[in-house]
């Protein structure tokens, strides 16, 4: 594709138009709100090969998770006070929560004590749950319910045969046709909810038929997906990312937007507001566990070596060169052809919407391409 200008003018020009287009907006006022990563624990109920928070031990060479969760807990007034310090300092006027793990769902009474303490001292604009799904009822969804503008991000891993590899329980039963029950209970419940679908070099050919699979929901307004490559962690980099499998990738999105699914385009790993820097090189947002300990981003929360500091502390200035990073920082794909990519994708998927509008036959043959 050609262009001329700036890409990075060309991309929010693009973003602006596909948002439009979708029905939705880009972001809520990120300029009043500080972005909140809170990740009450690390246990987890699967075992994903390439979860990005394994690291190698140096003395055992073992792939090895933080520990399930810190040898204690700071108080949570400790915790609520030291975000809305921060709040201060950077002039905001709300909190934006996260909840990550290992698996979040896990840890439900820590985040609803942690939710409240917050409200004690400040206000809550929104909720963000990233998890498998698999805990996922309606005990969980009446919890959603009481929090600020809920919202629950899960994970598809390629399709049916590639993600019950990857995810499945301990029994060794896949996940896969459960979190396809589960998006429809969550779409039912109103909660806002986003689909991340991985792709791998192995999985890539899967993924038209799990577009397929939930096509039924495309139509739902509190939905949306998107497709993310997946070559950015300690134990997994997939070496067969070549061209091919990048124009696999972008046809994707141009199947995704035929079907009329909302779509969030490939995320940056520059573009995440929790991790950016601020002037004076502090963060942005805060990245904390329940132990109390910082970090710059999520990707590297929990591992010993990457602490920012401690709620108590505060942040250590001379660790910033040694650890700071953003999301994304493993990935062997450039800034600046992941900007095109990016773009690409989303042309891709305006495409695939104008084309199914037009009830074109050469829509279809792209489809079974």
């Amino acid at each position: 594709m050609k262009h001329d200008g700036n890409i990075d003018d060309v991309g929010r020009l693009l973003m602006s138009i596909y948002a439009h287009f979708n029905h939705q907006r880009i972001t809520e006022d990120t300029d009043s709100c500080l972005p909140v990563a809170y990740h009450p624990g690390f246990a987890c109920n699967l075992s994903c090969e390439y979860c990005y928070q394994y690291v190698q031990s140096e003395s055992t060479g073992q792939w090895i998770k933080p520990t399930s969760k810190g040898s204690h807990s700071v108080p949570k007034n400790d915790l609520s006070q030291f975000i809305v310090d921060r709040m201060h300092q950077l002039r905001k006027t709300s909190v934006a929560l996260s909840f990550l793990g290992g698996e979040p769902l896990l840890y439900l009474q820590d985040i609803k004590d942690t939710v409240a303490a917050i409200r004690n001292v400040t206000s809550i604009s929104e909720t963000h749950f990233i998890t498998n799904g698999v805990l996922i009822d309606n005990r969980v969804i009446d919890v959603l319910h009481t929090m600020e503008n809920p919202s629950v991000q899960i994970t598809l891993d390629g399709g049916r045969n590639s993600h019950d590899h990857y995810r499945h329980l301990a029994n060794g039963l896949g996940t896969y046709d459960r979190l396809l029950t589960t998006i429809g209970v969550l779409i039912d419940s109103g909660v806002s909810l986003h689909v991340r679908i991985n792709a791998t070099s192995k999985s890539i050919g899967e993924i038209p038929g799990a577009l397929r699979d939930l096509a039924s929901y495309a139509i739902a307004p509190n939905m949306s997906i998107d497709i993310a490559l997946i070559d950015d962690t300690d134990k997994f980099h997939d070496s067969n990312m070549n061209h091919e499998i990048i124009d696999e990738y972008e046809h994707l999105y141009f199947i995704s937007g035929y079907l009329g699914f909302k779509i969030s385009p490939p995320w940056m790993r520059d573009g995440c507001a929790t991790c950016q820097r601020q002037i004076n090189g502090l963060p942005h947002g805060i990245v904390l566990t329940s132990s109390g300990d910082l970090y710059s981003c999520w990707d590297s929360a929990g591992q010993s070596n990457m602490s920012m500091g401690n709620i108590h502390t505060g942040y250590h200035k001379g660790c910033f060169e040694r650890t700071w990073v953003q999301c994304g920082y493993m990935s062997s794909i450039p800034r600046s052809q992941f900007k095109q990519l990016r773009i690409h994708c989303l042309c891709a998927a305006a495409d695939g919407r104008v084309m199914a509008e037009q009830r074109s036959s050469r829509a279809e043959q792209l489809m079974n391409n």
